[in-house]
């Protein structure tokens, strides 16, 4: 490896020549030497430059990028995998990377990747990469345990002739799902819903069928947006729409959710999504448009709820967990009702983990917190059956607006309720308080449709109520 940066009105053919020579040269010989019947594999190792570039290294972004495109030419003419690793920045002492250049990198949000996550990012990619393959991009914090994990960790992209894989994913994406940028930009995401997997749908039963909560697709839908467009930073997901509920019927279910982008100018970026299952038929379950920005947004003063008419539940916590809703334990996010007013209901809720609602999960935080969310909705659920002796189930989000992810601390919840007598919707703001009161995500314009008849849900309740999440 050689550097010699400069801009390009300042290199020299010969500097140019220094600069690509060392890993050209060195390429070429060996495609030209290797026997590629007695290889197992070839991996060179490239840079995230050659994808993104780098001011002032237009000379090792080019050296990088014949080591890809390379790599791309062999393993298609070789029997063995050929790929070329295209690593961001390591940490290094005296090397490459100065004191100087790392502090640079933090303030830009590059992560250097430590010495022992290389080594096993490497180890998984050996063991688990498969031979379509070709150009694999670390970058961003390498989520790498102890040892290689079969699943692919956060931080590696990878990319064939006609589609690349998703680096960052959040922890719905994390396991049981397949991830791929289109050549024409959009996103396929592929995921399975598996009870022995997603165990928060054995919390989350219809009539003694595990139903994915629209809490869980916000959160999917939100993470697939933030996966595909890593360098920008969610800012709202618009007009979420549950035309059809996704119950599984006969084990794990296949969703398949396609994201198209579309600029808007200013840096930001719309996101058309959609959520279907089936084959040849596939019926749309979802559908959303999520928002993201290169700068986030800043948080807004609200009017805070004041209720009309406020008094107790009536109920305690347990006793509208064993009574009125049909959640389990992982979805008890309700602490404490403050009180329930003619206009809404204030209360108190915990936040949630993956790796209580997910079998394993290599990120520790969700984006959004789908449990909190659909706490935000079982108060709506308290409010209905107080004032209506209904039950609502959701049909339409106007706007989940993102400010932050929700605190691990506790959560103050404000449903500010409009209804109008004898129509089966309810209309609702939910909003999410910090412990110093800052709006962290706001649910604007939630719909929920309600029914007696769905008061029948309390009872096919599965497992023990009222445990706090």
């Amino acid at each position: 490896m050689v550097t010699e940066d400069k801009l390009i009105r300042d290199k020299s053919i010969e500097s140019f020549r220094r600069v690509m020579r060392p890993k050209v040269i060195g390429a070429y010989m060996l495609a030209e030497k290797l026997r590629p019947e007695s290889l197992k594999f070839m991996f060179f190792f490239s840079s995230v430059s050659a994808r993104y570039g780098n001011r002032g290294q237009a000379d090792y972004a080019a050296a990088n990028e014949v080591l890809n495109k390379l790599a791309r030419q062999l393993n298609a003419q070789w029997p063995t995998r050929v790929a070329s690793l295209n690593w961001g920045p390591w940490e290094s002492v005296g090397g490459m990377v100065s004191r100087e250049l790392a502090r640079q990198f933090e303030k830009a949000g590059i992560h250097m990747i430590s010495r022992p996550a290389g080594r096993a990012a490497f180890l998984d990619e050996l063991l688990h990469g498969a031979k379509d393959d070709v150009e694999v991009i670390f970058g961003r914090p390498l989520n790498v345990g102890g040892s290689p994990s079969p699943q692919r960790g956060e931080g590696s992209q990878h990319e064939s002739a006609q589609r690349g894989e998703i680096s960052h994913r959040g922890a719905l994406l994390n396991g049981h799902a397949k991830i791929d940028r289109l050549s024409d930009g959009r996103i396929e995401v592929a995921r399975t819903l598996d009870p022995s997997f997603d165990v928060y749908l054995v919390d989350h039963q219809i009539d003694g069928r595990p139903v994915m909560p629209m809490a869980v697709g916000l959160e999917l839908l939100a993470e697939i947006a933030a996966a595909g467009w890593p360098d920008l930073k969610l800012t709202a997901v618009r007009e979420l729409r549950v035309l059809r509920g996704i119950m599984l019927e006969n084990g794990p279910l296949t969703v398949h959710v396609s994201a198209t982008p579309k600029i808007t100018g200013d840096g930001a970026t719309k996101v058309e999504l959609k959520a279907e299952t089936g084959g040849d038929k596939p019926h749309i379950h979802y559908t959303a448009t999520a928002e993201l920005a290169s700068v986030a947004p800043s948080t807004p003063s609200v009017t805070r709820l004041k209720l009309h008419d406020g008094k107790p539940l009536g109920l305690t916590i347990e006793e509208a967990y064993e009574q009125w809703l049909f959640h389990g334990p992982l979805f008890a996010g309700i602490v404490e009702v403050e009180a329930v007013g003619q206009n809404g209901i204030i209360a108190k809720l915990a936040p949630s983990s993956p790796q209580r609602c997910l079998a394993e999960s290599a990120s520790p935080h969700w984006l959004i917190d789908p449990v909190v969310v659909d706490s935000g909705l079982q108060l709506l659920i308290l409010w209905a059956r107080t004032h209506l002796d209904m039950t609502p189930l959701p049909a339409r989000l106007g706007c989940y607006h993102y400010f932050a992810p929700m605190p691990q601390g506790e959560i103050r919840c404000e449903v500010a309720v409009r209804h109008q007598t004898g129509n089966p919707s309810i209309h609702a703001d939910i909003m999410f308080f910090d412990s110093a009161g800052i709006l962290v995500g706001w649910m604007e314009d939630m719909e929920v449709t309600a029914s007696k008849a769905l008061n029948r849900l309390s009872q096919t309740r599965t497992g023990p109520a009222g445990v706090k999440s």
